[in-house]
């Protein structure tokens, strides 16, 4: 076979000789000499033999070459390149580079490519670079690469001048320098490199190098993409579906995205898919959608097996089946694709297609989290947050919810700035609370936009602004978010901000219910209990209050307590309202704990207990719950349950007291009164008295009646004590009525008036008071502004008496045979009649 070769490189070099000679006679004898003159024939030399062989070697070379012909290329390649030919040698190289037919050699091919691009041949010079770059059988070194790039760039080689532009975009060697990388970009479209506009495309898009400029980019992707470059075809569709650079057209996305789509281009295939499956530019189409994800994901492509995954969880396009979207999501997940991680956390989280496995979810979480995924930073920062799958910690909660938020995820948002607010972790903020509460509610995060609006309510670190309030609350509650909608028909309820409407809060406590709100249940409960806005239907009330008691809601379980121990809608029950105090008091509802306590204290529903009484009152009581302050003084105060002790009966009232709490006020002030766990002193217990009166109390009102009549710590002012007899009796009081009627008996602080002050004595005889009782018999037997009556009397003096009033008894007993004459006389004159 070599013989044959190089018998045919001497006929093809003697036929050249030939016509070379042939060619030099025929010029000399058309030449215009006035005298034909035969020259001599020049002279062949070595020299010249030696051009025609070149030029012979190399024409075979590059044509065999360039022909595909890499075997027949071989030798006449070989014989250029010993020569000196650049081109030649450059073909050498690739042939022994080992992926032209030719046996790989890796040592003559790096000879002979670096032979051609010492010679100055650019396009060599451009291989050689590429070799290094991509460490194509050479040791990688973006150095040696770049010295070759910049060679061949310098001869305006325009594919070394997207090479090395491309090394200073991604910083290959040398520090990123995205100037740099434009300039040499748009050096290699002057030079025909299409390719480079679809890079300069990319900077333009990303704002690299340049500001930011969408039409811009969109321009040179659309260069790039008529020449057929799939991922300016893709681009310039991204462009279109996202209205960026150009006005918004799904249509011609879908043009774009199909061209590199039937070129098997992936990401063009996943973009199309999309398109498909929620009908933009083209209709609707579920299975077209799962078909073109379904070639991106069988190429290994994350994205297409995602979203091929998703419609199998879905049950869109194909039937549902959990077992292949995991398949899915896990292919996509053990490649690394942050989504897919995060999905896998979720199925495991909750238990869908798999079995629930939160520590398997947390690793999910945690590896798509480690690579910047917010939606799986802010899944970490709850599972941490919660102590699901991992050790509870708010610390790290606030660490994930932060490093999201701070990327603009809305969720993270909220959740670190319910951190923030609750001081959960990291230090109380509400400034700080407000700022990532807004962000997010500027983002249409509705959690966020209820949040923002109770800080307005409550004026947390914002001026108070019930508008502001009102504004918040209608944003989330317009999204159906049952937060809002239960705060915004507070809001109407009471008439703040707004004004009052029973109607408008019951229709928000209406629609947050329907979405299972038991805040929501417990208001509207309300409103049916009171008969606010609504027909008064208790019967409602309890299953409304059943409701929301079942879902876990601790204010719905003491509410649904109480009307089974008053019987209010429902049987009267106290078995039963033990039952839901317990679990209320057990999430730590105050109220819950004092009722509770009571039935405990009075054996209702339960086996009697003081201790137990004493219990549960004492842990409201430490929580402030001022009710259970002044009940756990009264065990105290009678030593039920506990040794008896004033001083503590005392410290437990002065508690309640402190925090307006009338009852506590008034006890404190009779300890102070009688010198009880406390030195005696009237002007205390006057102060007392006094704030718990002022609050309607009317055992205080009484006392200080008292004090004004006896002159105990102020003058004594016969009318303001009248003022204060008056305040309590006109709420029943029947020692207060006894007082008045004194009062108006006497003169006392208002004018006398007999008939008057035989009118209270009769409210306070009728309530069983036996001091208006034997009054009452005074006024009967001497005839004080009614006819006398001793029969009436000895009656009232007799009830007065029962209850072991000394005057009485002996009234009864002056009274008692006169009575019984009387009636004797009576007898028989009606007999004789």
């Amino acid at each position: 076979m070599l013989h044959f070769k190089l018998h045919l490189v001497l006929r093809f070099f003697y036929v050249c000789l030939f016509s070379s000679i042939c060619l030099i006679v025929l010029s000399a004898c058309v030449s215009k000499s006035p005298q034909p003159v035969i020259e001599p024939l020049p002279e062949i030399t070595q020299e010249m033999v030696a051009d025609q062989m070149l030029v012979s070697q190399s024409g075979q070379c590059y044509f065999l070459y360039d022909s595909d012909a890499y075997i027949e290329a071989l030798a006449f390649c070989q014989a250029a390149a010993e020569q000196g030919d650049a081109k030649a040698q450059m073909y050498l190289g690739r042939l022994f580079f080992g992926e032209k037919q030719v046996p790989e050699d890796m040592g003559l091919a790096l000879k002979w490519m670096t032979l051609a691009a010492e010679s100055g041949l650019a396009e060599a010079q451009n291989n050689l670079g590429w070799w290094y770059e991509d460490a194509l059988k050479v040791e990688q070194d973006y150095g040696v690469a770049k010295h070759w790039y910049e060679l061949a760039a310098a001869q305006g080689y325009g594919s070394a001048e997207f090479n090395l532009a491309y090394l200073h975009q991604y910083g290959m060697g040398v520090p990123v320098d995205y100037q740099q990388a434009i300039s040499w970009f748009q050096k290699a479209v002057e030079h025909q490199e299409y390719m480079a506009n679809a890079n300069l495309g990319y900077l333009y898009e990303n704002g690299l190098g340049v500001e930011q400029n969408f039409a811009k980019a969109a321009d040179f992707y659309r260069i790039a993409a008529q020449e057929g470059d799939y991922y300016s075809q893709t681009n310039l569709g991204y462009l279109y579906e996202e209205g960026n650079g150009v006005e918004q057209d799904y249509t011609k996305a879908v043009f774009w995205y199909q061209q590199a789509a039937e070129r098997n281009f992936p990401r063009a295939q996943v973009n199309l898919g999309y398109l498909y499956e929620y009908g933009l530019g083209v209709e609707q189409d579920y299975s077209k959608a799962q078909e073109l994800y379904r070639q991106a994901a069988d190429q290994g492509d994350m994205s297409g097996q995602y979203s091929l995954a998703s419609l199998y969880r879905k049950g869109l396009g194909v039937v549902q089946d959990y077992d292949i979207a995991r398949e899915w999501y896990l292919k996509a997940a053990q490649q690394g694709y942050a989504p897919a991680q995060n999905v896998m956390g979720y199925l495991y989280d909750d238990g869908v297609g798999v079995a629930e496995d939160d520590e398997k979810a947390v690793s999910w979480y945690r590896l798509a989290a480690d690579q910047g995924n917010l939606h799986a930073q802010n899944n970490l920062g709850v599972m941490y947050e919660e102590g699901t799958g991992v050790e509870q910690s708010y610390e790290q909660a606030a660490k994930w919810y932060l490093l999201a938020a701070q990327k603009g995820h809305a969720s993270s948002q909220t959740n670190y700035g319910y951190l923030l607010r609750d001081g959960l972790g990291i230090t109380q903020d509400y400034q700080e609370a407000e700022k990532w509460f807004r962000l997010a509610a500027d983002a249409g995060e509705v959690k966020a936009q209820a949040n923002l609006g109770y800080f307005y309510e409550k004026g947390f670190a914002v001026e108070q602004d019930y508008q502001q309030a009102i504004h918040w609350y209608e944003q989330a509650a317009a999204r159906d978010y049952a937060y809002a909608q239960t705060n915004l028909g507070y809001l109407y309820e009471e008439g703040i901000g707004v004004e009052q409407s029973y109607a408008k809060a019951l229709h928000w406590y209406q629609k947050a219910s329907a979405l299972g709100d038991g805040r929501a249940m417990v208001n509207l409960g309300y409103l049916y209990e009171q008969g606010l806005g609504v027909a008064k239907d208790l019967v409602k009330a309890a299953a409304l209050y059943d409701e929301a008691a079942k879902k876990g809601n601790a204010q719905a379980q003491v509410n649904l307590g109480y009307v089974y121990q008053k019987g209010m809608g429902v049987v009267q029950d106290n078995s039963k309202a033990a039952y839901w105090y317990r679990l209320a008091a057990e999430q730590g509802n105050l109220r819950a704990q004092n009722n509770l306590a009571y039935l405990y204290e009075d054996g209702l529903g339960v086996e009697q207990s003081y201790q137990q009484a004493k219990d549960w009152y004492q842990k409201a009581a430490d929580a402030g719950y001022m009710y259970a302050q002044a009940n756990l003084a009264d065990l105290y105060d009678d030593g039920l349950g506990v040794e008896q002790n004033y001083q503590a009966s005392v410290y437990w009232n002065n508690k309640a007291a402190q925090q307006g709490y009338d009852r506590a006020q008034y006890n404190l002030a009779y300890s102070y009164e009688k010198g009880l766990g406390v030195e005696q002193n009237d002007k205390q217990a006057f102060d007392w008295y006094l704030q718990a009166a002022k609050q309607g109390y009317r055992y205080a009102q009484y006392k200080l009646g008292n004090f004004y009549s006896d002159g105990r710590s102020v003058v004594i002012n016969h009318q303001i004590a009248f003022d204060w007899y008056l305040k309590a009796a006109q709420q029943d009081y029947p020692a207060a009525q006894v007082n008045v009627g004194y009062a108006f008996e006497n003169g006392l602080g208002v004018e006398k008036n007999l008939a008057t002050a035989f009118s209270w004595y009769v409210k306070a005889a009728e309530q069983g008071d036996e001091q208006g009782q034997f009054n009452l018999g005074i006024f009967y037997e001497f005839g004080y502004s009614v006819p006398k009556d001793e029969e009436r009397a000895y009656y009232w003096y007799q009830l007065s008496a029962e209850q072991g009033l000394k005057d009485a008894v002996q009234k009864v007993k002056r009274l008692e045979k006169r009575v019984e004459l009387k009636r004797l006389i009576k007898k028989v004159m009606e007999a004789k009649n």
